[in-house]
């Protein structure tokens, strides 16, 4: 059990028959320096059977009294008055022993506590008993403490205090109780260490987070010879970004038409905020990381939820096939199975760790009085009564222990519950959000006479480049913004290069379909010029212009070059020029990759990188067409680093 798991008693008005309660010991507080006078609380909890792991008290032993000899009335008088006076003044009832204070608004600290909506009830009766309970600071005639309890969303709480909000700002809380640790990492990150809130020891319940899953495919994947039907992350999120090649551990691999992997959008959930870093975490040091943490991710934008709530609304296999599978934690997979859904969902938890969402609860005043007056509050937060009230709601108490009612639904088994560090969590949403953002590119393809070459037997070099242009296109959501130009073919225009696709939205109508239909029938019908010879430059400082004239600043910005690298055209601009003028046009704070692809042997890969190097770009060089998979996706990850680490 935790250090800091109260065990004591709670405050309250009377008991079950109206008796009114005994006035009792302090509350602990978690402040060593705290010397205040003892507040006044039961020492006595309710005569019910406690949880295991939990300490009791032995119950106050009642004095018997008895009656005295014949003829001793006056004494009987005295020591029953004696008694009833003792009697009365350990039930508080005689105020001149003990005066509560009366809570008037001159005489009180009032704490404003903002709360996660799932946990709310359980803090308001919490604080309910406190607020019975009449607490003072500093003793007898000290003032009173008085709290109130708010709903407030984390995401947004967190981008209040990292923005500021000064003390005594109505937005700001003096106690703050998310649902995840996550949040007050990531909120130290922001503020670059600035102390503005001060986590405690004192977490008001635990929930892990698990795969959600029917049980239909918990089958399926027990008879793919997965052990109890328990993947690994690895093997599910392999799955759900597209992957097709062997886990890691060996496990076996899920196919990726099977499964619907759905996320709760991490910038406003600690399930998908911590199902993010968890990833993070796994897959660090892996030779791929990068690479199929991009896939994950892009994967994830086209199935991204608001909340978990969201995706339990469609529980159900799409028109492709394809499982549900839910990053949610076990609270609310116990929340959605207790309406009794056509599909119930299991709660997997998968051998390779998991986090713990832990409802910390967090002092982000720093008024002295407030502090202290908080301090006194978090004992609230410890006691065995809300220990039980968070386990009827679903969620494990403080020290762990599950609800008595998740039964055969929560796969409980062990394995290692990770604790990311706050540049670790901060890491993860800012590569979430890089590797998130739409694309918005123009790919400028080389179909001069020399794509007419051979690389493999009925294949020239165009069409291997159409068919390689096609599987980026495929990896591309309805979102997207793409155009596609050429160069080295005759212009009407008398450019070096030719608009084929001008840029603009996928899903957008184009002619008699979509804007997708019409690049598919582009590079269907490409064929190589004898023309002009190939201008490589002139046509890369023409796009790369372009795209920086247009700069979408809520989208990724890039040239897609398809080239072997030649420049024939030796009356247009050299390299050293180009050089020059992306290093002088290139705008970090609005930047345009240029992205280099060669295909097949013979590429000029110095001359690439040189072009390349200016706007944090990358050259590439692939033989067949399904490489270009992993080249785009190593492409876009280029988003979430530097110059300095990509």
């Amino acid at each position: 059990m935790p250090d800091d798991l109260n065990t004591g008693g709670h405050p309250r008005k009377d008991d079950e028959h109206g008796v009114p309660a005994r006035e009792a010991p302090v509350w602990p507080t978690e402040d060593p320096g705290d010397t205040s006078p003892p507040a006044y609380v039961d020492p006595q909890p309710p005569n019910r059977m406690m949880s295991s792991g939990m300490a009791t008290r032995p119950p106050v032993r009642s004095m018997r009294f008895v009656p005295p000899e014949a003829g001793g009335r006056r004494r009987y008088v005295q020591v029953l008055a004696a008694a009833v006076v003792l009697g009365l003044v350990g039930a508080g009832v005689f105020t001149f022993a003990h005066k509560v204070g009366s809570c008037s608004a001159d005489n009180t600290v009032m704490l404003k506590v903002s709360v996660t909506q799932e946990i709310e009830p359980a803090v308001t009766k919490a604080v309910g008993r406190f607020n019975n309970g009449r607490q003072e600071i500093g003793g007898q005639g000290g003032k009173c403490v008085q709290a109130r309890v708010q709903k407030a969303d984390p995401a947004q709480m967190t981008t209040l205090l990292g923005q500021g909000a000064a003390i005594g700002d109505n937005s700001r809380p003096d106690v703050w109780i998310p649902d995840s640790s996550l949040w007050a990492s990531l909120l130290h990150s922001i503020t670059q260490g600035k102390q503005v809130a001060e986590v405690t020891k004192t977490s008001v319940a635990r929930s892990l987070i698990v795969v959600g899953m029917p049980q239909t495919f918990a089958d399926v994947l027990r008879s793919r010879g997965m052990t109890a039907g328990r993947p690994s992350w690895d093997s599910l999120l392999r799955a759900g970004s597209g992957f097709a090649g062997p886990t890691t551990n060996g496990e076996e691999v899920i196919p990726p038409n099977l499964v619907k992997l759905e996320i709760p959008d991490p910038a406003r959930n600690a399930a998908g905020l911590g199902s993010l870093t968890l990833v993070q975490q796994l897959w660090a040091g892996e030779p791929d990381e990068r690479t199929r943490f991009t896939g994950m991710v892009r994967a994830m934008r086209n199935n991204t939820v608001p909340d978990v709530n969201a995706g339990f609304s469609k529980f159900e296999r799409d028109g492709q096939g394809r499982y549900p599978v839910i990053l949610a934690s076990e609270q609310a997979v116990f929340v959605y199975n207790q309406g009794n859904p056509t599909n119930p969902a299991l709660a997997v938890y998968p051998p390779d760790g998991s986090l713990s969402m832990d409802y910390p609860y967090t002092i982000t005043t720093d008024d002295t009085e407030k502090v202290k007056a908080a301090r006194m509050l978090a004992a609230a937060m410890r006691t065995p009564e809300i220990a039980e009230d968070v386990r009827a709601m679903g969620f494990r108490s403080a020290d762990g222990q599950p609800p008595a009612a998740f039964g055969p639904q929560f796969d409980i088994g062990q394995q290692p519950v990770l604790a990311p560090q706050p540049a670790e969590v901060h890491k993860a949403i800012e590569v979430w959000y890089k590797l998130s953002k739409g694309i918005r590119n123009v790919t400028l393809l080389d179909a001069s006479g020399s794509t007419n070459e051979k690389v493999a037997v009925d294949l020239t070099r165009l069409q291997a480049t159409a068919r390689a242009t096609e599987e980026v296109l495929g990896l591309m959501s309805d979102d997207t913004k793409m155009g596609v130009w050429t160069y080295g073919t005759a212009s009407p225009d008398g450019n070096d290069w030719r608009e084929l696709v001008p840029v603009g939205q996928l899903s957008d109508k184009s002619g008699d379909g979509t804007r997708r239909q019409q690049v598919l029938s582009v590079l269907a019908g490409l064929k190589a010029s004898p023309g002009p010879k190939p201008a490589l430059y002139d046509s890369v400082l023409a796009a790369f212009r372009m795209m920086k004239r247009t700069y979408d600043p809520d989208v990724g910005n890039s040239v897609l070059v398809f080239t072997n690298g030649n420049n024939d055209d030796s009356r247009g601009t050299s390299l050293p020029d180009l050089l020059t003028a992306l290093h002088n046009e290139y705008d970090p704070a609005h930047p345009v990759q240029i992205i280099m692809i060669g295909y097949g042997n013979g590429v000029a890969h110095d001359k690439l990188q040189q072009i390349a190097d200016v706007t944090n770009g990358k050259v590439y060089v692939v033989r067949t067409p399904q490489e270009i998979q992993d080249v785009v996706l190593d492409a876009i990850s280029r988003r979430a680093c530097t110059v300095a680490d990509c």
